[in-house]
């Protein structure tokens, strides 16, 4: 297991695989050490190589390729095969690597070009949407696409108001899940913490959890790596100048079903907590788009929740180290 990681399972969904070769397969669970009589993997690091798209609107699956093997003598190379609800390990010999690359004209382990960008979709609120340019206001989701190159398509659907259970009820999960995504970031939080009784309110301990399940299921079934996001904080402080934390329950739960779940979680509430705290009341309000709003942002407040959750994304999902344009 890579030092600081969660294992497979921090990364894709669980499932079983197979350890496989020609005579004694092995089945085990992602996030366990991979081992056979002959072999023991105890270290990997990721590298994507695009034959395929698990997506039903790509032509070709994902693979990627295993690296850094710390093995017995005797262990073979391996590969990873990526499906929307299974993964599967076989081991292989070197040549066949080399022959499937060869046949399918792949020049590195790195990228493919498959004439299809990976589609990153967004959804959350008005701390994540677009704006238009005549405006001050910003969401951090507009400033995402800048960090990778032309390899990944950027799609934010977030929309200002919406909460895990409006979002869906509106239909706009639906319209999310139409665009085939590869990747979809989900930050919701803000909304879902308004008075009881309004529409977009849910429940910390109950329905926002069901909804992210939804969110989390139907990713998956769609082909798609869900990642959560937590809700960054309101700038919001008390009169000895400490943060007041409205939003710490709906971040709790999102680890809570980012644990339950085996999806990744980039604790954007941690570190926004962090940042705004040590910025202070007063110079915290340089992030505001409007004088008196602790929640919404101009771009300076935007870019600075974008470069939080870039610094935590590639982590997240390492096949998308390879397309930033500054790994």
């Amino acid at each position: 297991m890579r030092p600081g990681s969660q294992g497979l399972h921090g990364f894709y969904e669980p499932a079983q695989s197979a350890l496989m070769n020609s005579s004694n397969p092995i089945f085990i669970s992602e996030g366990q050490y991979l081992q056979n009589p002959d072999c023991t993997l105890t270290a990997v690091t990721w590298a994507p190589i695009c034959l395929n798209q698990a997506n039903p609107a790509r032509k070709r699956p994902k693979l990627a390729m295993i690296k850094n093997i710390a093995s017995k003598p005797n262990c073979k190379d391996s590969c990873l095969m990526k499906n929307a609800s299974w993964r599967r390990i076989a081991i292989v010999c070197p040549f066949l690597i080399f022959f499937v690359m060869s046949a399918l004209g792949l020049e590195t382990e790195q990228t493919v070009q498959t004439g299809h960008p990976l589609r990153l979709v967004i959804i959350g609120d008005s701390t994540v949407c677009n704006y238009p340019t005549n405006g001050a206001q910003r969401g951090w989701g507009q400033f995402i696409q800048g960090y990778f190159d032309d390899h990944v398509q950027v799609i934010n659907l977030a929309r200002s108001g919406r909460s895990t259970k409006t979002f869906i009820r509106e239909g706009l999960w639906k319209k999310a899940l139409a665009e085939h995504p590869d990747v979809v970031l989900i930050q919701f939080g803000h909304n879902d913490s308004h008075a009881p009784g309004k529409p977009e309110a849910t429940d910390a301990a109950t329905d926002y959890q069901t909804y992210l399940h939804q969110y989390i299921s139907e990713s998956r079934a769609a082909g798609a790596v869900p990642i959560l996001v937590t809700p960054m904080v309101r700038r919001t402080f008390s009169t000895d100048g400490q943060l007041k934390d409205a939003l710490e329950p709906y971040a709790k739960a999102m680890l809570a079903v980012g644990t339950q779940d085996h999806v990744p979680v980039i604790d954007l509430h941690a570190s926004s907590f962090k940042m705004v705290q040590a910025l202070g009341p007063k110079r915290s309000l340089e992030m505001a788009n409007k004088p008196g709003d602790s929640t919404h942002f101009n771009g300076r407040g935007a870019k600075a929740m974008a470069q939080l959750v870039m610094q935590e994304l590639p982590e997240a999902d390492p096949a998308l180290r390879p397309y930033l344009k500054h790994p």
